[in-house]
């Protein structure tokens, strides 16, 4: 670890691992994982915009990250690896989805410095518009639409947890 945004990441990677632990009550359905670079000024927008809902609807750190905001580290590209989305262009939204059998999904999101369009947010906005209401008890679950922007990934053969244990150690 030689870059600030190296050493910021891989400390992001111990924290999330730390705030892994069952809560009590019911679970937050959807872990949230934005892999971004410092230029993606617009993804960091969309970024705060989960932020401020998944707080209002009681989700933790453990469903929300951000990696990359201070450059594109080398847990970016090890994220983004365990997640298969290695190749995929930054930045990139990878939603979790825990509730039933997992499911992993991707969305694209914007580049550049300005949100534009779409409630600001493009398909980063429309799938958190989805997740309030699945989380909110209008929707039965997180299952794509033709104009969604959710592109259906195989989810990891290992848990979150076990995930995060293993590329912290990668890392090191």
């Amino acid at each position: 670890m030689t870059t600030r945004a190296d050493q910021h990441d891989l400390d992001k990677l111990r924290r999330w691992r730390g705030d892994m632990k069952p809560a009590p009550g019911p679970e937050f359905p959807v872990h949230a994982v934005f892999l971004v670079s410092e230029k993606d000024r617009a993804a960091h927008d969309v970024f705060r915009e989960f932020r401020q809902s998944f707080e209002e609807r009681k989700a933790g750190f453990e469903n929300l990250v951000i990696f990359g905001q201070h450059g594109v580290s080398e847990a970016v590209h090890a994220v983004a690896g365990a997640l298969g989305l290695s190749g995929e262009p930054l930045p990139q939204l990878a939603l979790l989805v825990s509730a039933g059998e997992p499911r992993l999904y991707s969305v694209a999101l914007p580049t550049g410095d300005v949100l534009e369009g779409e409630g600001n947010a493009g398909a980063g906005g429309r799938a958190l518009a989805r997740i309030e209401e699945w989380v909110d008890g209008g929707e039965a679950g997180l299952e794509p639409r033709s104009d969604d922007g959710l592109t259906v990934r195989t989810a990891p053969g290992e848990s979150l947890a076990a995930m995060v244990e293993r590329l912290i150690g990668e890392l090191e």
